[in-house]
């Protein structure tokens, strides 16, 4: 697959070295359940919503040849956040989630909104956080790209049966 035809999120080290797919989705819930601690320390307590519960199991995958899992979740959102508290906002996020590698922020911020994606260029996947500035909405969601299925990147593919029939997310 050239690099023209990969996904923004997609990991750049070799399928079966990135970080394994169940290891970086409770890593990244984790994450950012301690950033909604930390802004309600900065902010005072707040009311946080829009939390998915964790999934049973990672969705199906592949890039190429490589089968694996991949995980899309909602991770908090909350109300009554200043656009001047945002600045903040993406340094506590980016203090939890760059030791699991999501080290390159991407400002795609609009008019009506402040929004930074949090990439993991190694491994795959980003975070995302975005602020609707007109009500204060401050909202967080992550994917973690294809990776391998299996614990610490060893590659093995845990579905059974076709994985197209299975509802495989193509990442070609």
């Amino acid at each position: 697959m050239s690099e023209s035809e990969r996904p923004y999120y997609a990991g750049s080290k070799p399928f079966e070295q990135r970080v394994d797919v169940d290891s970086a989705r409770f890593g990244l819930a984790s994450a950012l359940a301690r950033v909604c601690e930390r802004i309600d320390e900065l902010l005072g307590p707040r009311e946080w919503t829009w939390i998915d519960a964790p999934a049973e199991k990672a969705g199906a995958c592949h890039e190429g040849d490589d089968r694996g899992g991949i995980d899309f979740s909602r991770q908090g959102m909350t109300r009554g956040i200043p656009r001047e508290h945002f600045a903040e906002l993406v340094k506590i996020v980016d203090e939890e989630v760059r030791p699991m590698g999501f080290t390159e922020n991407v400002d795609i911020s609009n008019d009506g909104a402040c929004e930074v994606n949090l990439f993991n260029v190694d491994d795959g996947g980003y975070v995302g956080i975005v602020l609707i500035t007109d009500s204060g909405t401050f909202s967080m969601r992550y994917t973690t790209g294809c990776r391998p299925s299996g614990k610490a990147g060893d590659g093995r593919d845990t579905n059974s049966g076709n994985a197209d029939e299975a509802g495989d997310v193509a990442l070609s």
